[in-house]
Parts: structure tokens; sequence; C-alpha cells
């Protein structure tokens, strides 16, 4: 699983929180590699500081070398899908080169608002992950193909659920999208 603070921030990344994910699918096969802003703008950057951050829960086997990456889908590029998609296939060219053991790469765009509402955000305007979760998910289904496949598009039941303007979850919410989620990738 390669992400960002939407699924590894303690206390609100649906990965982590309350440890339901890892619960629900098989723990042995599921390991975390993420950063705080870590979207596919940077993911695809080869010197980006978060290709050497720690990973969290790693496989009990094989886990320099997966053969599979859940890559979380989000960054900076609006309504702009053309743009996303340029990013989504570079980071997918930059996960090959770093793990040719990789078989398959699954595509899951940022946790949306629910039923692909834009929330309003306490900060003015809209949360970012809200409105953009429409954009992601036309992006990732344009980069479908061969080895790359579309994931779950999870959503939040509420707007409430975010915890600002960008996205973030609150932790009762993780745990929601946690169980969802869990309960899709369960092999």
């Amino acid at each position: 699983m390669i992400g960002y603070s939407q699924v590894g921030m303690p206390d609100g990344g649906w990965f982590v929180t309350g440890e339901v994910f890892e619960a629900i699918v098989d723990d042995d096969h599921w390991q975390l590699l993420w950063n705080s802003g870590g979207g596919v703008d940077r993911w695809q950057d080869p010197s980006y500081e978060g290709w050497s951050q720690p990973i969290q829960s790693p496989c009990s086997e094989g886990s320099d070398a997966p053969d599979r990456v859940l890559l979380s889908v989000s960054g900076p590029y609006g309504e702009d899908e053309q743009a996303w998609l340029d990013a989504i296939l570079a980071t997918i060219d930059e996960i090959e080169s770093r793990m040719p053991s990789v078989e398959e790469i699954v595509l899951q765009p940022v946790v949306g608002g629910p039923g692909e509402q834009a929330c309003p955000s306490s900060g003015g305007g809209a949360v970012r992950a809200s409105w953009q979760h429409s954009h992601i998910d036309a992006a990732i289904a344009m980069a479908v193909g061969g080895e790359v496949t579309a994931g779950a598009s999870p959503e939040v039941a509420d707007c409430t659920d975010y915890a600002d303007g960008l996205g973030h979850l609150v932790p009762e919410a993780a745990e929601a999208i946690a169980a969802e989620l869990g309960a899709y990738y369960a092999e």
C-alpha cells in the first residue's frame, strides 16, 4: 500500500486507525509506505523522500519484493483529468522501476464525499478530497489495463466525516472506511 496522510496518519489514516483494516485483511500480506502530502505528484519523483520512509507493518515474507501494490491516489490536479492520468502513469513507472516483482498495481482514489458530493469546508470552499474524487476516478478508468486495475472507490458516509478542508478523516470515519476497504480487499 502506497499512500499519504488520509491513509497512514495516526488517528485519522484508514490503514492504521484502530487497527481495523489489517484485522480484516490478511495482515501478513499487507504493508504501508506513506508520507504526509504524498500524492502522485510526488510519488512519481525518484528522489521523493516518501520512498525512504520506513514500511509500517511489513509483510511477513517478500516485504522488499511485493507482487501487488495498492496505490491510493491524491494530489493537486483538481479537475484536470489528463494531469491526473499523466501523474498516475508516471507513478506506475516509478513503482515498476523500484519493484520489478510487482505483477499487479491497484489504483484507488482518495476517500471522496458521499455520492461524489462536494463537501463544504469550514474554511470556505469545498473539501479537496470530496471534489477531486470523481476526477481521480475518471483518470483511473483511463489508466486501467494490463497489470493495472481499479480498486475500491471509497466515500465517506457524511461530510462531517472529514476533519478539515484537505480531506483528512476523523477517527470514527477512518475506522468505518477501514472496515469497508478491508471487506473489499479481503482475500
